[in-house]
């Protein structure tokens, strides 16, 4: 039995499939199907062989899982292992049998916009989780990169510092960040 991996992650960011390492984009290509969401799979040539993660991405986990030993290439935001659907599969799928092709982490990229040190900011994700995690970060000059799981997280975000008393917080927006 063989134990080649049968399964791709790739990360693929805003700069798109030209932000893709030669080894990722061949991986994209030859894979018999490729899955990931309708943004991911709009940045790649077109292949005959899609298919978009529904929402939840978790109820379509054991579909990928279900293609053992068929070239099978997923699409994630930026770095699939930090918080994304790669670390998910990775727990399930042993290491023997999936490659992985990483890109910059869409906190990585929000640090560096924001001019903020990785190290000295707290992520909070909200993504499958209740957004009162938020409340473990909250103390006076702690700067947050909070990720939303869809359009109304941060309208409980905010709702949330309000009541905590950080009402008057600088928040900054991003979206399609990785």
């Amino acid at each position: 039995m063989s134990h080649d991996p049968w399964l791709t992650i790739v990360g693929i960011g805003e700069d798109g499939w030209e932000g893709l390492s030669q080894a990722a984009r061949s991986a994209v290509l030859e894979a018999d199907m490729v899955i990931g969401g309708k943004r991911h799979l709009a940045m790649i040539p077109r292949h005959e062989n899609t298919q978009s993660w529904p929402s939840p991405i978790k109820s379509y986990l054991d579909r990928v899982l279900s293609r053992k030993g068929k070239s099978t290439c997923v699409l994630a935001s930026g770095d699939p292992m930090f918080y994304g659907v790669g670390a998910r599969l990775a727990r399930l799928v042993p290491r023997n049998e999936i490659r992985i092709f990483t890109h910059l982490s869409a906190y990585a990229l929000i640090c560096a916009a924001m001019g903020w040190s990785e190290p000295d900011s707290v992520l909070v994700t909200a993504c499958g989780r209740p957004v009162e995690q938020l409340n473990a970060a909250l103390f006076d000059g702690t700067r947050i990169v909070f990720y939303s799981a869809d359009e109304t997280t941060p309208g409980k975000a905010v709702a949330l510092l309000r009541k905590r008393g950080f009402g008057n917080s600088k928040i900054t927006l991003f979206e399609n960040v990785g």
